[in-house]
């Protein structure tokens, strides 16, 4: 490793989430037995913004009315991006020390700057409301592949985070999805 190449690996290796931008999805939100309106969509969407090979990417999930079927959709969420940021996977390993060795590779891939390909651990999270997202927006250097959710933001927030996120998406980085999830018109009214 030459000098110059030190910094770059030190501060992969030291790369973390961006609470500054995302807060976490909940492990301890439980599903519904049930399941919720538009859970297989979803999913279908999720997938897909996963499987796009495009730097960045975004799509739209109509959120129901109704509030209560509105937090089970929440829960379908937090339980889907808890499985594609590799925490279901972390905690099905048993013990601390077997967690922290997958969290150390995960890391050492990350800071040799080497591609995460299908099935590693993306960065999942919500957008924080409580903050100035474009200045967030500005300052966010994605570790790792990742995806924001933008729940029940403001419309205009919500294409503000939209436009910002596809000029500033940098092709041969890692990949930007973001998930626009708001109540469309024709669910209030029917």
């Amino acid at each position: 490793m030459t000098h110059n190449a030190a910094p770059g690996w030190l501060a992969r290796f030291q790369a973390r989430f961006d609470t500054q931008l995302m807060l976490p999805p909940d492990a301890e939100v439980t599903l519904a037995a049930s399941g919720c309106v538009g859970g297989e969509q979803l999913t279908l969407t999720l997938q897909a913004l996963a499987n796009s090979r495009l730097p960045f990417a975004s799509a739209h999930f109509p959120l129901h009315a109704d509030a209560p079927e509105r937090a089970r959709q929440l829960a379908l969420l937090h339980h889907q991006l808890l499985d594609l940021d590799g925490t279901r996977q972390m905690q099905s390993l048993g013990g601390l020390w077997r967690q922290r060795a997958y969290r150390l590779g995960l890391k050492l891939r990350e800071a040799n700057a080497q591609v995460l390909g299908p099935g590693w651990p993306w960065d999942c999270g919500f957008l924080r409301p409580d903050v100035d997202l474009v200045r967030a927006l500005a300052q966010f250097q994605p570790r790792r592949p990742s995806l924001l959710a933008a729940w029940q933001l403001p419309e205009a927030v919500a294409e503000t985070v939209l436009h910002s996120l596809q000029a500033g998406t940098p092709a041969g980085g890692h990949p930007v999805r973001l998930l626009i999830c708001q109540a469309n018109q024709a669910s209030m009214d029917g």
